[in-house]
């Protein structure tokens, strides 16, 4: 999962604007820090992975359990060092957990008399 923040650019100049995602009720966490120019665009990403049912920030565990089928919120939202607050963008998304690969044989004939070693012996080819 990629947690792109929405654009941020109502800050002033020289704010230091952080950026927070929040997965359902967990912790609210800092995905980056920026220093506005007060009008370009603030862009941040984080790269998140889901293992064994639950989210990781690298190797830090971020959420608990998330169960499968069930809706989950994802909230993004900036702050600046002067109290100001972007608008909180909200959306939903679904645990898909990982499934181990299925191998599967198709059953086979054994076939019996297809090459004659008395007719094709390579052995002792002139």
């Amino acid at each position: 999962m990629s947690v792109h923040s929405p654009s941020f650019c109502s800050f002033h100049y020289g704010d230091i604007v952080n950026a927070r995602y929040q997965i359902n009720a967990d912790t609210a966490r800092a995905i980056a820090t920026g220093i506005s120019d007060g009008s370009t665009l603030i862009s941040f990403n984080k790269q998140l992975t889901f293992r064994g049912g639950k989210r990781y920030d690298g190797i830090t565990k971020i959420t608990s359990a998330l169960a499968e089928g069930t809706p989950h919120t994802l909230k993004v939202r900036a702050e600046d060092d002067q109290g100001g607050k972007s608008t909180v963008e909200e959306r939903t998304f679904y645990a898909v957990p990982n499934r181990p690969p299925v191998l599967s044989i198709d059953a086979f004939e054994t076939k019996n008399n297809m090459i004659s070693r008395h007719d094709h012996d390579l052995w002792n080819s002139k």
